[in-house]
């Protein structure tokens, strides 16, 4: 009868030492994680973006700022603070952001492809810059839209198209 109850104990103990061992892992797990931690994460960006604002509401108040700035500067941190409660809703809700995060990166992507390129040195310039950023050179003869050179006395570019005369 011992014996019985000794065999019955060591077979229980195999089973919940082995249990873990033998159960398929959850793939779950390691997804939800990181969904608590980019919730974590967007709270904390949340209360920067608010403690922000009230910081510059103070300055404000006391004059450190003129009202174009804190307009501005409000406008800036408002849409930043809107932009997170969005992400913290979509990440309540479980929704992936993931494919957010993907159509952000090629929208970066598409955006750099369509950088203006100084045509001596390929260094970047924005539309309507005069000197070469990297360079320094004279930036007159290229397209103010896509970066091409032109000839002094077009009117229009040959590769996008756009006036070159400006007023």
């Amino acid at each position: 009868m011992v014996l019985l109850v000794t065999l019955g104990l060591l077979v229980g103990v195999a089973i919940l030492i082995g249990y873990p061992l033998f159960k398929s892992p959850s793939g779950d797990y390691p997804r939800k994680r990181a969904e608590d931690e980019r919730l974590r994460e967007l709270e904390l960006h949340k209360e920067s973006a608010y403690a922000a604002l009230k910081e510059l509401e103070f300055d404000f108040r006391t004059g450190k700022l003129s009202e174009e700035d804190y307009k501005e500067l409000e406008e800036h941190h408002r849409y930043q603070a809107l932009s997170l409660l969005k992400d913290i809703d979509r990440a309540e809700k479980g929704e992936d952001i993931s494919e957010k995060i993907e159509e952000e990166i090629r929208a970066i992507r598409k955006a750099k492809a369509k950088e203006l390129r100084c045509p001596y040195c390929q260094g970047t310039y924005l539309p309507g810059d005069r000197f070469c950023t990297s360079c320094g050179r004279r930036l007159d003869l290229a397209c103010p839209g896509c970066g091409s050179p032109y000839r002094e006395g077009d009117n229009y570019c040959s590769n996008c198209g756009k006036p070159l005369k400006t007023v």
